[in-house]
């Protein structure tokens, strides 16, 4: 078969084992390799609507276990039962599995991977823009317990990764919005030029083929750079989850009807707001930051936020301490730290100034 598009890898160390992001186009052998290596696959249901009736491709795999993501399936209970159905088919120890699908897809993957016979190898294909530019890089496994969610996981990278930006092509116009939300953060925590330089593309992302793989490319550059420092999370890399804390509260305050990235996208916003309320950063950088943030966002976005349950969001989220909230926040343009903010009435008024006016801020 005749390779139509040139292939390029990132190499990613990795203790527990290293592993290659390989950007290949459908069609070409590159693609085609982990369907004829892998005994099973757990596979996007969506993904599989659109793309299963490809049995060039689909069909080399053994055995397919269709999974609807959804948050709710996203615990060790969905892990357990994927165990069960690959162990129903036969799968050996020392076999290969694979993934297709987006973040929520990898997490189940993930953990699942880690814990059947204490390990096996496998593959992932991620097919939202989220997955391919941000969340397939980093090893980590987040699943929900109970009401809590992301609560618990482990690191358990895949041995390859695969990425066909034609996968995308599918994807909703808030799907691809979400998936900028994760490529505006990497470019908006790697230096004043990656701020400049992604703030000046962002409207060919989506419009040139090239660029979009471009723009893939280098932010798992940017994040491996991140990952390898402090691939388990001990401090360096805590800077990734700049907006996170607020994006999560967001997520939590709207019912998760805000995309993740979307909800990313508004969490960064509030950081740089709070920073420069602090003193952190000035008016011109937060501006500057904001200008290129409110390109990822629409009108349709501002829906009601139930403040209590934002705050409550906040409190509890994993990442502070007794008293203390976990913000990561810009301390200079394309530069992030994490701060530990006192539990006081007056970030809140802050905070909840912010999300008084925040339809006003932008429109």
């Amino acid at each position: 078969m005749e390779v139509i598009l040139l292939t390029e890898t990132l190499n990613i160390s990795s203790k527990i084992g290293s592993y290659s992001v390989i950007m290949c186009d459908m069609l070409s052998d590159d693609y085609h390799t982990p369907f004829e290596q892998c005994r099973a696959a757990i596979v996007d249901q969506t993904v599989l609507n659109i793309y299963g009736k490809d049995r060039e491709t689909f069909g080399a795999i053994k055995n397919v276990i269709p999974l609807t993501a959804r948050e709710k399936l996203k615990n060790a209970k969905t892990s357990i039962s994927l165990c069960e159905e690959l162990l129903n088919v036969g799968f050996k120890r020392g076999e290969t599995f694979l993934a297709i699908g987006g973040g929520t897809i990898q997490d189940i993957a993930t953990f699942t991977a880690s814990i059947l016979y204490r390990g096996i190898p496998w593959i992932y294909i991620p097919t939202t823009l989220l997955s391919q530019a941000d969340s397939c890089i980093g090893g980590k496994s987040s699943l929900n317990i109970g009401n809590w969610k992301n609560q618990i996981g482990n690191f358990y990278p895949p041995r390859k990764i695969y990425i066909a930006t034609k996968y995308l092509k599918s994807l909703s116009y808030n799907d691809i919005r979400s998936g900028l939300g994760e490529i505006l953060k990497v470019h908006f925590i790697s230096g004043a030029d990656m701020v400049k330089l992604i703030g000046k593309n962002y409207h060919s992302i989506t419009m040139d083929d090239e660029i979009l793989t471009e723009v893939i490319l280098r932010s798992l550059q940017l994040k491996a750079k991140i990952i390898e420092a402090d691939e388990f999370d001990q401090g360096y890399r805590l800077i990734l989850n700049y907006g996170h804390s607020f994006g999560h509260a967001f997520e939590a305050a709207t019912k998760f009807s805000l995309p993740h990235g979307i909800a990313i996208t508004f969490g960064m916003d509030l950081a740089n707001y709070l920073s420069w309320n602090l003193g952190r950063i000035s008016k011109n950088e937060y501006e500057s930051l904001n200008e290129i943030i409110r390109e990822n966002l629409k009108p349709s976005d501002f829906i009601d936020i139930d403040l209590k349950v934002f705050l409550k969001a906040l409190r509890n989220d994993k990442k502070n301490r007794p008293g203390k909230y976990c913000f990561v926040l810009p301390v200079s343009l394309g530069k992030v730290e994490p701060m530990f903010i006192s539990m006081e009435q007056d970030i809140e008024k802050k905070i909840t100034h912010y999300i008084q006016g925040i339809k006003r801020c932008f429109f």
